[in-house]
C-alpha cells in the first residue's frame, strides 16, 4: 500500500503489476466508516489478482479537504470531480491502460454516473434511488436525534456521522439509475444481496443500453455493514467481484508507480502520512500548523472502537486540523488491526479493549518525537480512551489526558461484553430523570419501553456499585490509584463525560455523584455536558468536544 495524494484528496495504491486498474468508489457517513477495513480488504484482494487498485477519499470526508475557493457548488460535484481526478491518478501514476469502477452504496450510484471512459463496473449494494436513500439517513437520522433529545429545525441533514448540506441533498434526491442516459460500461456486475425490484429495474435499463450485465447475490452483506468493531469482509462476495475482472484478465505488466511523499495542505496544516511501527505495520496522519508551532507538544488521537482515525463524522480529522490551527501538532492513528494499521499475516479483529496498544502509542511517540516534540497529550473516546489512560499510567511523556466517555477504568477477562454496544443504553442518571416525565409512564404503560429490562439494568448497576463501594478488590482500588499518580506526576486529565452516557455510572461509582470526590485530585478535572452522546455523533456534540480539547491543551504549550 502507498500513500498518494492528488488535488485535495488522499487516497492508498493497492500496487500490482496488470494493465486494468480498479479505482474503489465508498460509501459515505456511516457506511463508509463501518466497511473502512473490509474496503482496504478488497483492494488488497484486488491487488492480489494483478489489478492496481486505488482507493481514496472524497473531498471533504476523511482525510481528504475541499478547497471552497476553487468549489463554487455546495452538491456532489466536488465528489464526482474527484472520481474523474483519480482517473487520471490512475492512468497517469499507475501506467494504467483499462480503468474498472468498483462503488459500494451510494459510490455504487457515483460510478454508475461517472464519465471516465471505464470498461467494466462493479456494483455493489447500490444506491438505485437518491429518495429512498435519503428517506433511509432521515429515519437514522431521527433515531439518532431521539436517543440523544434533540432535534434540528436546519435544512442540513446529519445521520450517522454523515453531514449534508443543501446542495448535496438535492443532487442526492436527483438520483435515479433507472434513469440512466448513458451506458456506464460494457460490462457491469451487480452485487445485490435484497434483490430487490429497483435493482432488477436499473439491471433491465442497463441492458437496454446494450451493457453486458451481470446480476447476482451478495453473501456476507449484513456482516460487512454491522459496527466496525463486529463486522467482516464479504470474502465470498469479494471472491465473485475478482473472478468477474479475471473473465477478461489484466495485459501486459503496467509500470510500477512510484509516487512522491503525499503531502496535503488543509487551510492552515500541513498533513504527511507515516508508517511507522514493527515492519512500518501501523498508519498515522501527522498533522502540523501551517504557521509557527508552539512548544513541545503534540496531541496522539487513538481510535473509537473499531472506527478508522479520520473518526466518526470525521471528528479526528477536526480535532487535529484545529489544533494545527492553534499551533499544535498531532498524530491520529490506526491501533494495529484497524484502520490502515495491519495486524500480522492474517489481519485478524483485535478485541477492542484487551488487546494491548501501549506498544502502538509508544510507536507513535517515536515518531512524534522524531519531528521534534517531546510531550504528548493522549486523547480518545470510549475504548480509544481507556488505551490512552493506561498509556499515561505506563510511560511519563504522557504529560496530558483527554478522555471522553471512558467506559470502564480495567478490562479484566469474563467483564460484560458489550461495554461497547451500550449506545441504546443510557446512563442511571437519565433513566431517573425519565421518570420525572409522564410521556414515559404513559410509554411503559403501552408496552413501548422495556420497563421490567430496564429495571433489571439499573438492579445490576446498584449492586456492582455497592460492592466497589465495599473496596478490597483490585476493580475497587484501581481506578482510585490510577487517577491518584497521575495526579501526583502532574498529569493534566480531562475526564468528559455525556450526562446520558453509561460510562458516567462508572465514575459515579468509584468517585461519587457526578465524580465528585476527584475535586481532592490536582490536575484532574470532571465535565459534564449534556449535549454529548455516547459516540459523539451529532456535530453540536463533536464542537464541543473540541472546544473542550482546545482548552485542555491550552495551559501544556
Amino acid at each position: 500500500m502507498l500513500p498518494i495524494g492528488f488535488g485535495t484528496c488522499f487516497g492508498w495504491l493497492h500496487q500490482a503489476a496488470g494493465d486494468c486498474g480498479v479505482l474503489l468508489c465508498p460509501a459515505i457517513g456511516h457506511e463508509a466508516r463501518s466497511v473502512h477495513r473490509p474496503w482496504r480488504m478488497l483492494a488488497d484482494t484486488l491487488a492480489a489478482g494483478g489489478y492496481p487498485t486505488l482507493r481514496f477519499d472524497y473531498p471533504g470526508t476523511a482525510d481528504s479537504w475541499v478547497d471552497a475557493n476553487a468549489v463554487g457548488d455546495d452538491g456532489l460535484a466536488p465528489w464526482r470531480a474527484g472520481i474523474a481526478a483519480a482517473a487520471d491518478w490512475l492512468r497517469r501514476e499507475a501506467g494504467v491502460r483499462r480503468i474498472a469502477l468498483c462503488g459500494l452504496r451510494l459510490g455504487a450510484a457515483l460510478a454508475a454516473e461517472a464519465s471516465v471512459g471505464a470498461e467494466r463496473l462493479a456494483l455493489l449494494a447500490p444506491v438505485v434511488s437518491g429518495r429512498l436513500y435519503l428517506r433511509e439517513l432521515r429515519a437514522l437520522g431521527r433515531v439518532a436525534a431521539g436517543m440523544a433529545d434533540r432535534t434540528d429545525a436546519s435544512d442540513t441533514l446529519e445521520a450517522g456521522g454523515v453531514l449534508l448540506s443543501p446542495g448535496q441533498i438535492r443532487d442526492i434526491g436527483q438520483i435515479d439509475l433507472r434513469r440512466l442516459g448513458a451506458m456506464p460500461a460494457p460490462d457491469v456486475l451487480i452485487l445485490d444481496s435484497a434483490g430487490a425490484r429497483p435493482v432488477q429495474e436499473l439491471a433491465g435499463r442497463l441492458r437496454d443500453l446494450d451493457a453486458e450485465v451481470r446480476l447476482d447475490g451478495f453473501p456476507g452483506y449484513d456482516m460487512l455493514m454491522r459496527d466496525s468493531h463486529l463486522n467482516a469482509p464479504p470474502r465470498e462476495a469479494y471472491g465473485r467481484v475478482l473472478a468477474w475482472l479475471d473473465e477478461r484478465p489484466p495485459g501486459r505488466p503496467a509500470r510500477t508507480a512510484a509516487p512522491g511523499p503525499a503531502v496535503l495542505h488543509p487551510p492552515g496544516a500541513v498533513e504527511r502520512p507515516c508508517r511507522f511501527g514493527e515492519g512500518e505495520r501501523l498508519f498515522g496522519m501527522l498533522c502540523e500548523p501551517a504557521g509557527p508551532v508552539r512548544g513541545e507538544i503534540a496531541v496522539i488521537i487513538g481510535n473509537t472502537g473499531g472506527d478508522p482515525h479520520y473518526g466518526l463524522g470525521d471528528l479526528s480529522v477536526a480535532l487535529a486540523r484545529r489544533l494545527a490551527g492553534a499551533g499544535v501538532a498531532s498524530l491520529r492513528m490506526d491501533y494495529a488491526g484497524l484502520g490502515d494499521s495491519l495486524n500480522g499475516p492474517e489481519d485478524a479483529q483485535p478485541h477492542l479493549f484487551d488487546t494491548p496498544r501501549l506498544p502502538d502509542l509508544q510507536a507513535a511517540m517515536a515518531v512524534l518525537e522524531g519531528a521534534g516534540y517531546r510531550r504528548f497529550v493522549a486523547a480518545g473516546i470510549c475504548s480509544g480512551a481507556y488505551h490512552a489512560l493506561h498509556a499515561a499510567l505506563a510511560d511519563e511523556r504522557v504529560v496530558g489526558l483527554y478522555l471522553v466517555n471512558l467506559p470502564k477504568y480495567r478490562w479484566r477477562f469474563g467483564d460484560e461484553a458489550d461495554v461497547v454496544q451500550r449506545r441504546a443504553m443510557r446512563s442511571t442518571h437519565a433513566y431517573l430523570q425519565g421518570l420525572k416525565q409522564p410521556d414515559i409512564w404513559r410509554r411503559m404503560l403501552r408496552r413501548e419501553i422495556h420497563a421490567g429490562r430496564i429495571t433489571a439494568l439499573l438492579a445490576r448497576r446498584l449492586l456492582r456499585r455497592l460492592a466497589l463501594r465495599a473496596g478490597g478488590s483490585m476493580a475497587a482500588r484501581f481506578p482510585r490509584q490510577a487517577l491518584t499518580a497521575l495526579s501526583r506526576r502532574g498529569v493534566r486529565t480531562a475526564i468528559v463525560h455525556g450526562l446520558d452516557d453509561p460510562g458516567l455510572d462508572e465514575l459515579e461509582a468509584h468517585f461519587g455523584r457526578l465524580g465528585r470526590r476527584l475535586a481532592a485530585l490536582p490536575h484532574v478535572g470532571v465535565t459534564i455536558v449534556p449535549e454529548i452522546d455516547h459516540a459523539v455523533s451529532h456535530r453540536v456534540a463533536r464542537e464541543r468536544a473540541i472546544e473542550l480539547l482546545l482548552e485542555h491543551v491550552r495551559p501544556l504549550k
